[in-house]
């Protein structure tokens, strides 16, 4: 890594028995970069999944350079129904200013992302990007499913979700706050139709929404913690 220059940006992965789809995302990452700045992509594998477990020093080899490292964490698997788990236990090894959730069957076509997010960014102490995603290289999506939040926020949240919709959960959260901004960078999702993506689809059909009473009221709490510590810098 760059030794003078701090993490700016952490990737967080979760990952199952997909080590091409995953190859691929991480090496749209390292291509469209400016190499400017230092990131991390931390990775969440299940203590289950042999496969992915056996590719871990090909990971290491293949992607760590000096401006991009990598970190692997193994755990329990928690299913689709508890997602949040592994980016909240990624964001507790995570180094950088930023936090981004990311998924291997995700790709960077911006060039230059990381000199966008960081003129983007401002130094601000809690914001919300939502990046814009083209659906299987279709439709674009303006408000797509990838947010990148402040170190501060999840600092101040003690947790990146409390849902398994991850991406929508941060997003009611910040667009209650007001803390949204949409960014120039822009990702192509290309949602899988692996058996495991299959079955994650299944799962998400069965997760409690994010409508629901309980999950609304876990909603606005962080949304009136974020308020009330806006509030109190500007007093």
């Amino acid at each position: 890594m760059m030794e003078d220059n701090p993490i700016f940006i952490s990737f967080l992965l979760p990952t199952r028995d997909r080590y091409s789809e995953l190859r691929n995302s991480i090496n749209s990452i390292r291509a469209n970069c400016s190499r400017n700045i230092n990131f991390e992509i931390l990775i969440a594998i299940d203590s289950d999944d042999d496969y992915m477990i056996s590719k871990i020093s090909e990971i290491y080899n293949s992607h760590r350079t000096n401006f991009c490292d990598i970190k692997v964490l193994i755990m329990k698997r928690q299913y689709y129904q508890n997602l949040q788990n592994y980016y909240n236990a990624l964001c507790a090894l995570s180094k950088g200013k930023l936090l981004w959730l990311w998924n291997d069957d995700a790709k960077i076509i911006s060039q230059n992302w990381d000199t966008i997010i960081q003129e983007e960014y401002n130094d601000e102490n809690f914001i919300v990007f939502m990046c814009p995603e083209i659906k299987d290289e279709k439709e674009i999506t303006l408000w797509g499913g990838f947010p990148i939040f402040t170190r501060k926020l999840y600092e101040l949240l003690g947790h990146v979700s409390q849902s398994p919709h991850n991406d929508g959960y941060l997003q009611k959260v910040g667009n209650g706050s007001d803390i949204v901004k949409l960014s120039k960078v822009t990702l192509l999702h290309k949602q899988l139709s692996s058996p495991e993506s299959m079955e994650a689809v299944r799962q998400h059909q069965t997760v409690e929404k994010l409508n629901s009473n309980e999950m609304s009221d876990r909603i606005n709490e962080d949304i009136i913690l974020i308020k009330n510590k806006i509030k109190e810098g500007k007093a």
